[in-house]
């Protein structure tokens, strides 16, 4: 059976260690300001991997006293020269349009103190309250939802059929 950890977002930290978020970007220069300065006020590691901008991007992160590492162009590469250069154990991606939570370090930290947690995402939320917008948010909710529900189902199916992984 597995049990939930209730622990204290300090001794959370002190278990997993610090975290760094890497940024991949290309021409985010309009963004990446209010991402960073969010990440920054909560004290991790923030990482900009940049993909070759044209715009101010690099030059933005510089001046936030971010690291920033140079890559080829290409999400995944991105991130893998994000992850290189990392000092956290804990790695977060983001994207420089994306906002996370208040509080959102001790979540994740609360979260990977759970038996079994590897991995993790937050809901998805739109600030654009139009109604299109609110649409496309409910619809991934609502397959988010669904695969949950599937990976839910697909691993206790696999844990009822082998009893060594209970």
């Amino acid at each position: 059976m597995t049990q939930l950890l209730e622990t204290s977002p300090a001794a959370a930290a002190k278990a997993i260690g610090q975290l760094s978020v890497v940024i991949p970007t290309l021409n985010e220069a309009d963004r990446l300001p209010a991402a960073i300065k969010r990440l920054m006020a909560a004290g991790v590691e923030v990482i900009v991997a940049d993909g070759g901008s044209a715009d101010n991007s690099i030059a933005i992160a510089q001046e936030l006293g971010v690291k920033v590492v140079q890559s080829e162009p290409g999400r995944g590469k991105q991130m893998n020269a994000g992850a290189a250069v990392a000092g956290g154990e804990t790695l977060i991606f983001l994207h420089a349009d994306t906002l996370l939570p208040d509080g959102f370090d001790a979540q994740v930290m609360s979260a990977l103190c759970r038996e079994g947690v590897v991995a993790g995402a937050f809901r998805f939320q739109l600030d654009d309250r139009r109604m299109m917008f609110l649409a496309v948010a409910n619809c991934l909710a609502c397959h988010t939802a669904i695969k949950r529900y599937s990976c839910a189902e697909k691993h206790l199916n696999k844990s009822a059929d082998s009893p060594s992984s209970l």
